[in-house]
C-alpha cells in the first residue's frame, strides 16, 4: 500500500501503527476488512481537505461518517480482496488500496464461562442458557443462538435425555433437567446453531459437561 499521497488506516488499528518523520509503518497481516459489521477507516490526503475527497470501494459499500469527516465506514460483501480508491473533486485518482475481506471467525459455544469439562453440580444449576463467545479478537462481535440439542445421561440409573433447545436460553423442560441433575450426570449440547452480523448461520463444535459434587470446576480446553 503506497502512503503517498495517501493516508488511508484502519482506525481501530491504531495500537497497532507507528509514526516517525512523516512515515507510516502498520503491520501487513492487519489489513483487514470483516463481512457483516462496520470497519471504520480514516482518510486522509496530503494537501487536500477530507471534505474534497470521494472514496469509492471495489465491493459492498463505503460512506463517510457525519461526525467526523475524515472517517469512512466500509462494509463488504464477499470474501477475497476490496480496493478503496480515493479521488480528488475532479475525478482524479490519488491512490487505491488493496484489503484482504474475510468472514469473521467462528466463535465457541459455553456455559457458565466454560467450554466444556468438569463442573459443580450448584454451580450449573443456576445457569439459564448458552452463550456464543468470540475469543481473541479485537472487535466486539454479538452472536445470536438460533437452537441447539440437549442430551444427558445418568450414568447410575442408565437412564437418557434428549431435547432440542430454541434460542439461548434453557426451555421449561431442560432447566427442570439441569435441577434435578445428579453427580456424574454427562450433559452434551450439540448442533449449536447461532447467526453472527453476517446473516450466515454457523454450526459451532459441541461442548460436554460432567457434573461433579466438587465447586472446584475444571474447563476443557480446546
Amino acid at each position: 500500500m503506497s502512503m503517498k499521497p495517501i493516508l488511508l488506516i484502519l482506525s481501530f488499528l491504531y495500537s497497532h501503527i507507528a509514526f516517525s518523520q512523516g512515515v507510516v509503518v502498520a503491520a501487513d497481516k492487519m489489513n483487514v476488512l470483516y463481512i457483516g459489521i462496520e470497519n471504520p477507516m480514516s482518510i486522509a490526503a496530503e494537501n487536500y481537505s477530507c471534505k474534497d475527497l470521494v472514496v469509492e470501494i471495489s465491493q459492498g459499500t463505503i460512506t463517510k461518517d457525519e461526525d467526523y469527516s475524515c472517517r469512512h465506514i466500509a462494509k463488504v460483501t464477499t470474501p477475497g480482496k476490496a480496493t478503496i480508491i480515493i479521488k480528488n473533486k475532479n475525478g482524479k485518482i490519488l491512490e487505491e488500496a488493496e484489503f484482504r475481506v474475510k468472514r469473521v471467525p467462528d466463535p465457541i459455544a459455553m456455559v457458565a464461562g466454560m467450554n466444556g469439562g468438569v463442573i459443580g453440580k450448584s454451580k450449573f444449576k443456576v445457569q439459564m442458557g448458552i452463550v456464543a463467545v468470540l475469543l481473541n479478537f479485537d472487535i466486539d462481535i454479538r452472536y445470536k443462538i438460533i437452537s441447539y440439542d440437549v442430551i444427558s445421561f445418568n450414568t447410575r440409573k442408565n437412564t437418557f435425555f434428549f431435547e432440542t433447545n430454541l434460542g439461548a436460553l434453557f426451555n421449561e423442560r431442560v432447566k427442570e433437567k439441569i435441577m434435578n441433575v445428579e453427580t456424574d450426570d454427562i450433559f452434551l449440547f450439540d448442533k449449536i446453531k447461532v447467526a453472527g452480523p453476517d446473516g450466515i448461520t454457523r454450526e459451532l463444535s459441541p461442548i460436554t459437561f460432567r457434573i461433579n459434587d466438587s465447586e472446584i470446576n475444571s474447563p476443557e480446553s480446546r
